[in-house]
Order: structure tokens, then sequence, then C-alpha cells
């Protein structure tokens, strides 16, 4: 119970640096805009936000004792962790592919009307596909199946850190603002008046519990994963490979929100949903399930999801 207790406390450590940043940036976000003149002020806020939050985070995560590599989840051969980052890619790539796939045929996904499909085309908007998936897998999984995931397992059992670590992940991504606050009516104000438009997405919390379910059993099959191998370096890869197959389907297709079965994808983005929750669920438990015969790679003491290290 004290190592549960423990593992709770850092958690709700983490929960704070967020909220911390969040104020901090609302504080600051007007003083830095008037500085810089240049940028939108609700990218100044973000900005803002993001800084103070990696300051945060390296600072709590060096008071947890918990900034070694193999804690983090880098430790081993870096040219080991390439080829696990491209291992994961590929079947990242392929798994989301057979999910989007299983959208086209079942009607809840169509092609862009008037939009010319081809290979040319796919291979066009495929760079800039694999960018955005580089850099959130890379930042996403850092933070929450690395630091984040570590300094939780220290404390107590891979399961539960699992799930701390998946339900913040699929929480964050309903954070944020479509309001604009336009550059002559910024004031010292203005940062709060922003931040109290980040969780307007939680006003109707039927309306995304699909996607919210589905992000966070994506994020308990990354854990399983982190916690199988003892990096994060397959994390990346998967997650890099499901940010490119979503935005290049995004960019070519459409959702069919009056087809009978729509029902399976949320209003996110059309993609991720009650299918890809069931899906997640079935990887998460074959990762679980599947048998091992010895300790993950760099990852010190058992991987019994009962025990802590």
């Amino acid at each position: 119970m004290k190592r549960i207790q423990s593992q709770l406390l850092v958690f709700l450590c983490f929960v704070g640096v967020m909220v911390a940043s969040l104020l901090l940036a609302a504080l600051l976000s007007p003083l830095v805009f008037h500085a810089l003149g240049t940028f939108p002020f609700h990218r100044v806020f973000d900005r803002t936000a993001e800084f103070v939050f990696v300051v945060g985070a390296v600072g709590l995560i060096r008071r947890l004792g918990a900034g070694d590599r193999a804690t983090l989840g880098f430790g081993g051969p870096h040219s080991r962790q390439l080829a696990m980052a491209f291992l994961g890619w590929c079947v990242g790539i392929c798994l989301l592919s057979a999910t989007v796939l299983g959208l086209f045929m079942l009607g809840i996904r169509a092609w862009n009307p008037g939009q010319e499909v081809s290979l040319s085309v796919m291979l066009d908007l495929l760079p800039a596909a694999l960018l955005s998936g580089l850099a959130v897998g890379s930042i996403e999984e850092t933070f929450f199946r690395g630091a984040m995931y570590g300094g939780l397992r220290q404390r107590g059992p891979a399961a539960m850190t699992a799930i701390l670590t998946a339900v913040l992940y699929s929480a964050v991504h309903f954070l944020g603002e479509k309001f604009r606050v336009p550059a002559e009516q910024v004031d010292w104000s203005s940062g709060f008046v922003l931040l109290s438009k980040y969780f307007a997405a939680y006003a109707q919390p039927l309306s995304i519990v699909d996607d919210f379910v589905a992000l966070a059993l994506l994020g308990v099959f990354l854990a399983a994963v982190r916690e199988r191998t003892g990096h994060v370096a397959l994390c990346i890869g998967l997650h890099a490979g499901f940010v490119t197959v979503i935005v290049m389907a995004r960019k070519v297709s459409v959702a069919v929100y009056d087809h009978p079965w729509s029902f399976l994808v949320g209003q996110t983005n059309g993609i991720v949903g009650w299918l890809v929750a069931l899906a997640a669920a079935a990887a998460a438990v074959a990762v679980i399930a599947w048998p091992t015969s010895r300790a993950p790679e760099s990852t010190p003491g058992a991987t019994d999801w009962d025990s802590t290290r």
C-alpha cells in the first residue's frame, strides 16, 4: 500500500507540473507577447507553457532520481535503439493502416470528393507525415513512456504505472483552445482568458469518451511495450507510425459521420474511436501475455506486472 501511495504521489507531482506550467503561462504570456510582438498570442501562450513545463519536468525528474538513461528508457546501444525504432515505425504503419483500411471497407471513411488519389500523391504527402510522426512520437514517448513511466515504475507495479501514464496521456490530448485574442486586445488578463478555454472539450464528456478510451488503451499498449522491452525506442517507432498514417489518411479522405457504423470513430480526427480502442486493447493483452524468459533489455529487476523493481 505504501508503494502505491508513493506512486500516486509522484503521479500527482507530474500533474502538478503541468498545472503550474499552464498557470505560469497565463501569467507570463502577455509579457512575452508584448516583448516579442511578432507571433499570435495563442502561440506565445502555448510555447510559454511548453517551455515552463520542460523546465519543471526536468527538475522533477532529477529530484526523483530518475534521470539516468535506463530509467528514462534510453539504455542499451544506440544502434539497437535505432533499429527497434525503425521496426516499431514499420509495425505501427502496418497496424494503423489495417485499421484505416477497415474503416474504408465499412464505408466510414471515403476519399476526398474530387481529389485524385494516386501513388505519386501519397509519396508527396509522405515526407511531412513522416516528420510529424517522428516529432510527435519522440516528444510524447520520451515523456510519457520514458521519464514519467520510469519515475513511477521505480515506486510501484507495472500495471498501475501503465494505467496512470495512459490516463494522463489520453487526457492531455483534449486540452487546447480555438479561441483567439486579437493582438490589440491582449492585456495582463488575456492569458487567463485563454486558459479558461483550455478545458472546453471536457464540458461535453460524452462527445469525447470514445476518443479518450481509445487513446488511453493505446497508452496501455505502449506502456506494455515499454515494460517488455525496457526502453522507449520501439514505442517511439510505433507512435510515429500511427501518426504518419493518421496524417496521410486525413489529407486524402474524410469521415462519413452519417454512416450506420460511424459510431466506431470519434469526432476528433475521424479515425481514433471504438474500433481503435478494440484493436489497442487486443494488442495490449497480446503484449502483456507474451511469454518471456528474461528481464527486458536495460531494465533492472522483475517484469512481473504485480511487482515493483
